[in-house]
């Protein structure tokens, strides 16, 4: 494969390569690469303005990503979250924020499921000895082998505004959808 085509993902290039090369190059970027991992994982291609906003948050660590409704947001930060917990084994303390907890736990699920899948263990080899720990439900769950590094706290914890309360740790906090419309 050439240098240039092996720098750009296929999203912007077009499907001029689909085949086991592809796939291999893929899988390794995927390590460090929100559409990378996006496009492995779950087939999806990441648009220019996804892209944007991952170079964006990537280049400043804090951030507020404003788009408009519909936009997809929620999936790239999904697989940006499931993502960094493959990148760390899961030693990462995460709160998913969002207006009401039904919706925070929703957002937790599709983290936790992408964590579960064959092809999140493709990218991150580690999680084929099983990633399940003492805690695993929607509202809180653990990387199975991390639970005496977090301490009381979970690899993952959902929270609706209104029950946000003060105890979790967090190094990454995802909120989405604050405002109910």
């Amino acid at each position: 494969m050439s240098a240039s085509l092996a720098q750009t993902p296929r999203s912007e290039r077009g499907n001029s390569a689909t085949g086991p090369e592809y796939r291999d190059w893929l899988r390794v970027k995927a390590v460090s690469s929100d559409a990378a991992f996006a496009e492995y994982v779950s087939d999806l291609a990441f648009p220019f303005h996804l892209r944007e906003a991952e170079r964006f948050v990537n280049q400043h660590g804090s951030a507020l990503v404003l788009e408009p409704r519909g936009h997809a947001k929620t999936t790239l930060f999904i697989h940006r979250v499931a993502r960094l917990v493959g990148a760390t084994e899961g030693r990462v303390r995460i709160i998913v924020l969002t207006s009401v907890q039904e919706d925070a736990e929703d957002r937790s699920k599709a983290v936790r499921d992408l964590v579960e899948t064959s092809r999140f263990a493709e990218v991150f080899p580690w999680a084929h000895r099983g990633v399940r720990g003492r805690e695993w439900n929607d509202k809180s769950w653990t990387i199975g082998g991390n639970e005496a590094m977090l301490g009381k706290d979970s690899t993952c914890r959902a929270l609706g505004l209104l029950s946000a309360r003060a105890g979790p740790r967090a190094d990454i906090m995802l909120a989405d959808d604050m405002v109910r419309m």
